[in-house]
């Protein structure tokens, strides 16, 4: 059912751009109280949004995943994530590089997949028509 798949999708790519909920909140000027354990430790408001979207992306992955969205979205939080990755890594704020490393990474994992796919299924059509042949050649033994 597309409704369901284009649903799903959605949930899959709200996941990637819910890693960035924290400059959203901050750029609109939304805040509100923090728990107290929290700002008794030194953790500011960003941070809390920020704690809370790398929780609750994963969630939305899996629950999106139930529901068979169409592949090419997953790209979306891959994306996302790369770009922390880029800037742990690196230890910068300069993002000059970091969504060109993030595209660049995406295309290579996605091709990769389909070139693994493409090789796996040619394999597998191969290995039936041997399988067809020996069954063939089998039946007419048994004919003669």
């Amino acid at each position: 059912m597309p409704s369901i798949r284009i649903f799903a999708s959605i949930i899959i790519g709200l996941s990637g751009l819910v890693l960035y909920l924290d400059k959203l909140c901050h750029n609109i000027g939304f805040q509100f109280d923090i728990p107290a354990k929290f700002a008794e430790n030194g953790m500011g408001f960003e941070t809390f949004v920020w704690l809370w979207a790398q929780t609750l992306s994963p969630i939305l992955i899996i629950i999106g995943t139930f529901f068979n969205p169409y592949r090419y979205v997953y790209s979306v939080p891959l994306f996302c994530y790369l770009i922390q990755v880029y800037t742990l890594a690196f230890d910068s704020q300069d993002f000059t590089y970091a969504g060109i490393y993030s595209f660049v990474i995406v295309v290579s994992v996605f091709t990769s997949i389909e070139l693994i796919k493409r090789y796996l299924n040619r394999t597998l059509k191969k290995e039936i028509e041997i399988a067809k042949n020996e069954i063939s050649q089998k039946v007419k033994d048994v004919q003669k």
